[in-house]
């Protein structure tokens, strides 16, 4: 009786460890499912955040380079103008010079 006592006790002390590491167990498993929501969570926060920087950088670019090609424009234009305002000047000057260059004529 004193064996089968001690016995009974073991397997009781058996099936207690077994519920105690099964609740570990699956406290682990809790742990780990948390721990890759909050990973996920993380990752999608990160590259959201990273993805508006990169967004709003890109678009702060963009318009800088829309203006820097504005102001080439106009400055060409400004360059075109001047060179024809230049040209239109000294036509009748320079008709006269290459006619007096080509000709011999004064």
């Amino acid at each position: 009786m004193v064996v089968e006592s001690e016995i009974s006790k073991l397997i009781d002390l058996d099936f207690e460890c077994q519920a105690r590491l099964k609740a570990a167990h699956d406290k682990k498993l809790n742990i780990n499912q948390e721990l890759s929501i909050e990973k996920e969570k993380i990752e999608t926060s990160t590259w959201n955040t990273a993805k508006e920087v990169v967004s709003k950088e890109r678009a702060k670019l963009l318009a800088e380079i829309a203006a820097i090609n504005q102001k080439a424009e106009a400055d060409s234009q400004q360059a075109a103008k001047a060179l024809q305002d230049a040209f239109n000047a000294k036509e009748t000057e320079w008709i006269a010079e290459i006619f007096k260059r080509t000709t011999g004529i004064n």
